[in-house]
């Protein structure tokens, strides 16, 4: 499920242009939803997120009133993974500016990306039915300055060692070498501790997920 607040009724009525900085009053980005696209009617009467704040989505447009008009997401490689959404906040360009400049492009556009068309023939899917079940890879990470992968060699022995924690064949803690150090990994507290080092710190770790 996703959520976002939106409020306000702002005047629009004028045209958006094509821009590398679309977060730029009056301007909208590049992008596939906008390709072949230079000028953009941005709607009659414009909504926009609370605080101007997107949240995780993307901003491609802002409206001449300098608020985020049109926010995006793509597929994330997080799981469960989420979908594609386009948000825009002027559907009133829908019926009060059909003819208007960009905007039949447009929606022919953001129709064919949300079908995520490219993203299946890039990863050779069907490009007709429902995509059930993706390709999946468990990566271990630990925390330092934000979230930092394993390498991949300690990241597959750790998520093997885990495995059998998790059948009871195997301990609680499991150790391995990554980088210059060796840790031990101890899944019942989700922590790592250097064994390695002289200060043995002790940091979170995380098993993850990564859609192909």
């Amino acid at each position: 499920l996703w959520y976002q607040r939106r409020v306000r009724d702002t005047p629009g009525g004028k045209t958006l242009k094509s821009s590398d900085t679309p977060s730029q009053a009056g301007h909208f980005g590049k992008h596939i939803i906008t390709s072949g696209i230079e000028s953009l009617y941005e709607g009659t009467t414009i909504s926009h997120p609370k605080d101007n704040n997107p949240g995780k989505l993307q901003v491609l447009a802002t409206s001449s009133d300098d608020h985020p008009v049109i926010l995006y997401q793509d597929y994330s490689n997080t799981w469960p993974p989420a979908g594609r959404i386009v948000v825009d906040c002027a559907y009133t360009k829908l019926w009060h500016g059909w003819e208007l400049p960009g905007n039949s492009r447009y929606i022919t556009n953001m129709s064919v990306w949300l079908l995520g068309l490219d993203f299946r023939l890039a990863r050779g899917y069907p490009v007709k039915g429902a995509l059930n079940v993706l390709p999946v890879k468990h990566v271990w990470q630990y925390l330092h300055k934000g979230w930092n992968n394993y390498e991949d060699s300690a990241s597959e022995t750790v998520e093997e060692a885990y495995k059998k924690f998790l059948d009871g064949s195997g301990p609680a803690t499991a150790t391995v070498k990554s980088g210059f150090f060796e840790y031990e990994v101890n899944f019942q507290t989700h922590k790592q501790k250097n064994l390695s080092h002289p200060a043995h710190n002790v940091r979170d770790i995380r098993r993850s997920v990564l859609v192909h």
